[in-house]
């Protein structure tokens, strides 16, 4: 299976406090998140990592990624761009490592970005009808991110705006199509 996540931030202790993280110090949020992982993404499973890894210790943030399952696939974010390709691939264990994704699956076209800014301008230069836009970022401002144009719009797959989940394929199809997301969008570009 494919999974899609986001903006982890490992051991960042501000993100509790700006995103209103229900957990009394990293320890329980790092933890909480490696279980919630772990509990739906198996070993040979995709996770497709839309930036924002850990904040902080580097070593203690890579003792957290290689704790969770499936083969992982990191797009980087702003707080992941210090870390070279050769310690993301070794010290955290991700098996690529992209600024941007393109990705092709069931007749889909799927971009992947950490910026929605970014995903929405990559979009406009796509063609629409097929094409899905993924991103992280804003964490729990927005389930979906909408440009003036309704057809410009690019859904977060951040664990803020999935109770702490990776989502599935499946899930993210769903949520992507879901006409009651668009009811409650809060983030415009």
């Amino acid at each position: 299976m494919n999974f899609f996540t986001a903006d982890w931030h490992f051991n960042h202790a501000n993100i509790l406090k700006y995103c209103d993280r229900p957990f009394g110090n990293t320890h329980e949020m790092n933890e909480c998140i490696i279980r919630n992982h772990n509990s739906v993404v198996g070993f040979d499973d995709v996770v497709f990592m839309l930036g924002d890894i850990t904040f902080g210790s580097k070593k203690r943030g890579a003792e957290c990624v290689r704790r969770l399952n499936g083969q992982k696939i990191l797009i980087r974010g702003n707080h992941d761009k210090s870390l070279s390709d050769e310690r993301l691939l070794g010290d955290f264990g991700f098996i690529e490592v992209h600024n941007r994704l393109q990705y092709f699956t069931n007749g889909l076209r799927i971009l992947m970005t950490h910026d929605p800014k970014t995903a929405l301008l990559w979009g406009r230069t796509e063609p629409q009808i097929g094409t899905i836009l993924l991103c992280g970022h804003i964490h729990n401002t927005a389930k979906l991110v909408v440009e003036n144009d309704p057809f410009q719009k690019a859904l977060n797959v951040g664990i803020d705006v999935n109770n702490f989940y990776p989502i599935s394929f499946d899930e993210m199809l769903s949520q992507w199509r879901d006409p009651s997301i668009e009811d409650k969008i809060s983030y415009q570009i």
